[in-house]
């Protein structure tokens, strides 16, 4: 009974902790600002009402779950794995849900439903792990090579904009740089998990991607530990 009770009072504070922060305000007025001009950009396409709601729902997609990764600029991903995981999950929760209420209220569609953004939230969820894993091997790798970081994550960054297709469906790229893309984790990260709205048939296909990538990763990870931990023992 009184976990019970506690719940709504955590359940305020981390509202109150997330809000409290202006850069997060910052991330909501920004998502906001991008579902409004492409709102409006998918409207002066030639496309079909369907298409339009799968092209804004595509843009979406992508921006709730990038602007809820933890950022190198604000030290979010100088934390620990739990910690960068608890913020990309608290973000995440408040991101997806203002994205589903403002796609409601631009479109009125029927394909973004509440069972739709449950599903699309835990392959969110997965693409957030693949992404905080990549992220921490890309530091521990700096970190033993003795370089800075900063311009990798720069490097990253650029990465999940251009072969993470974050602006256009990796489908409407030339075959040649969707084949580079592919052999990269970001559009497991971005653009393969968004492209579901325009079909689920991918998803199978996105799960072995994660579970592919995440266990190349975590093999460099640990050997890159291993070959520190070595190294810090021979002196």
């Amino acid at each position: 009974m009184k976990r019970l009770q506690s719940l709504p009072s955590l359940i305020i504070h981390t509202l109150r902790a997330t809000f409290s922060c202006s850069r997060f305000l910052g991330a909501i007025l920004y998502l906001l600002l991008i579902l409004w001009v492409y709102f409006h950009i998918g409207k002066a396409l030639p496309l079909s009402s369907l298409q339009q709601e799968q092209f804004l729902g595509y843009i979406a997609c992508n921006y709730f779950v990038l602007l809820s990764l933890p950022s190198w600029e604000q030290g979010e991903m100088q934390s620990s794995y739990a910690s960068q995981l608890r913020t990309f999950i608290r973000k995440g929760i408040i991101l997806g849900g203002i994205t589903l209420l403002t796609l409601k209220f631009l479109n009125k569609v029927l394909i973004f439903s509440w069972s739709f953004f449950a599903m699309s939230w835990g392959f969110a969820l997965l693409s957030g792990l693949l992404s905080l894993l990549m992220t921490t091997t890309l530091l521990h790798l700096c970190l033993w090579y003795n370089k800075k970081p900063g311009l990798f994550f720069w490097l990253y960054s650029k990465g999940l904009f251009l072969f993470g297709g974050l602006f256009l469906p990796l489908t409407l790229y030339p075959s040649w740089l969707q084949t580079v893309a592919h052999c990269t984790p970001f559009p497991a990260i971005l653009a393969d998990r968004s492209q579901l709205i325009f079909s689920l048939q991918g998803s199978s296909s996105l799960i072995h991607a994660y579970f592919g990538w995440s266990l190349l990763l975590l093999g460099i990870l640990h050997a890159v530990k291993d070959q520190r931990t070595q190294n810090a023992s021979s002196f």
